[in-house]
C-alpha cells in the first residue's frame, strides 16, 4: 500500500511533475527542449508511414469509391503527401518544439480532412464508407507521430468534427450519424488516453535525467575530491596539471607550482593519534586552499602529509609570496606539536617551480623541480619556502 502511495504522491507532487502536464516557469521550456530531441525522430518516422499509408490507399480507391478515383488522386499526391513530405523535409531543419508539434497537426489534419472533401464529393456513396479511414488517421495522430497531448488532442478532434459535420451536410441518416458519432467519440477517448501516458511518462523520463544528471555531477565531483580534506585528490591533480600546462604553453603565460609538507607530521600522529592527525591535516589545506587567487588555481592533497597548488598565470616571485605567506599562516593556526625539534606548533616545507614561456620539458619536469625544491627546504631545517634553481 505504501508504494502504491508513494507512486501517486509522485504524480501528484507540486512541481515538478502533475497532472497537468506543465512544468513551472523555465523548466517547461527546458521540458520542451528535451521533448524536441526524443520526438523529433518519431514524428520524422510517422512522416515516412504517413506516406506509405495513405498513399497505399490510392490502389483501392478505384474499387471502393470508383466515381472520384481520379480525384481522390489528386487530393492524395497533389496536395495531401506533397504536404507532409515538405514538412518531413523541413523537419531537418528547424529546432523548434512548437513548430514541430504544429507540423504534426498539419500532417493529421490534411489526411483527415482530404477524407471528409473526398465523402463531400462523392455522390455515389453516403458518408459511411469513409468512417473506417478518418478513425485510423485519428488514432494514427495519437499513437504514431507521438504528439504530446494538447496538439495530438487538437488533431484529432479537428478531423472528427470536421467529418461529422460533413456527414451531416450529406443527410446522414440519424442511425449512422449517431454511431459514427460514437466512434470517433472512443477513438479520440482512446487516443487520448494513449497520448496523455506518452507525454507524462516523458516528463517523468525528463525528471528522472534531470535527477540522474545531477546524481552523476555529484559523483564526478566526490571521485575529484580527498574524502579526508575536500580539495582535488591526486588523480584530479594529475589530470588537471597537464591541461593547465598545455594551456600555458599556447598562451605564453608562467604557471607556477608549489608543494607542501607538514613537517615531522609522523611524530606527529605518533604522539597524538591519527584523528588529530586528520583533523590537522584538515586544518592545514583549508589554510592552503585560501590562497588560489584565481577561479583556475588548484589546490590538491599530494600524498599522505603533502599538498599541492597550481597557480595559473602566476610568475616566479608571485608565487613565491603565495608560499611564504601559506608558511606564516599555518604557523599562526597554533596546532601544538609536541614532538617537532623545531617548533611547538605545526610548521610546513615548501618547494616552488615555475614555467616561463620558452622553458623546455613538461609538467613532469615541473612537478620534479618543486619536489626537488621542497626537499632542500626540508634539508636546510625546514619550516621554510625554497625555489627550483632557474
Amino acid at each position: 500500500m505504501s508504494s502504491v502511495l508513494k507512486r501517486l504522491s509522485f504524480y501528484f507532487r507540486p512541481g515538478d511533475n502533475s497532472l497537468s502536464l506543465r512544468f513551472p516557469g523555465a523548466r517547461e521550456t527546458a521540458f520542451r527542449h528535451y521533448c524536441f530531441k526524443q520526438s523529433v525522430g518519431l514524428i520524422r518516422l510517422g512522416h515516412f508511414l504517413g506516406i506509405f499509408f495513405y498513399g497505399s490507399v490510392a490502389l483501392i480507391d478505384p474499387y471502393v469509391i470508383p466515381t472520384i478515383a481520379p480525384v481522390a488522386f489528386l487530393m492524395r499526391f497533389g496536395i495531401v503527401i506533397p504536404v507532409i513530405v515538405a514538412s518531413l523535409i523541413y523537419s531537418f531543419f528547424m529546432k523548434n518544439e512548437t513548430v514541430l508539434q504544429l507540423m504534426g497537426i498539419l500532417m493529421v489534419t490534411s489526411a483527415g480532412i482530404s477524407a471528409v472533401l473526398m465523402m463531400l464529393w462523392d455522390p455515389g456513396v453516403g458518408g459511411y464508407i469513409y468512417i473506417g479511414g478518418v478513425l485510423l488517421v485519428i488514432l494514427y495522430g495519437y499513437i504514431f507521430i507521438r504528439l504530446r497531448f494538447f496538439y495530438a488532442s487538437l488533431a484529432g478532434w479537428v478531423v472528427a468534427i470536421s467529418y461529422l459535420l460533413a456527414a451531416f451536410l450529406k443527410h446522414e441518416d440519424w442511425p449512422v450519424l449517431i454511431s459514427n458519432s460514437f466512434f470517433c467519440l472512443i477513438a479520440n477517448a482512446i487516443g487520448m488516453s494513449a497520448s496523455y501516458s506518452f507525454e507524462l511518462s516523458l516528463r517523468n523520463q525528463y525528471v528522472t535525467s534531470i535527477g540522474m544528471k545531477r546524481v552523476n555531477r555529484e559523483l564526478q565531483r566526490l571521485s575529484n575530491l580527498d574524502s579526508l580534506t575536500k580539495i582535488a585528490n591526486r588523480r584530479f591533480f594529475d589530470t588537471r596539471l597537464d591541461y593547465y600546462f598545455e594551456r600555458a604553453k599556447i598562451t605564453s603565460t608562467p604557471m607556477s607550482l608549489i608543494i607542501i609538507d607538514v613537517d615531522f607530521f609522523k611524530a606527529y600522529n605518533d604522539s597524538l593519534g591519527h584523528l588529530s592527525g586528520d583533523d590537522c591535516l584538515v586544518r592545514v589545506a583549508d589554510r592552503v586552499r585560501r590562497h588560489a587567487k584565481s577561479s583556475g588555481d588548484l589546490t590538491a592533497r599530494f600524498g599522505g602529509e603533502e599538498f599541492a597548488m597550481i597557480l595559473v598565470d602566476c610568475p616566479r616571485e608571485v608565487a613565491a609570496q603565495i608560499a611564504e605567506e601559506i608558511r606564516r599562516e599555518v604557523m599562526t593556526l597554533g596546532i601544538r606539536h609536541p614532538c617537532s625539534p623545531i617548533s611547538t606548533v605545526i610548521t610546513i616545507s615548501l618547494g616552488v617551480a615555475t614555467w616561463v614561456p620558452g622553458k623546455d620539458g613538461g609538467s613532469g619536469k615541473l612537478v620534479r623541480e618543486a619536489d626537488a625544491a621542497l626537499y632542500r627546504a626540508k634539508a636546510n631545517g625546514r619550516n621554510r619556502v625554497e625555489m627550483a634553481r632557474e
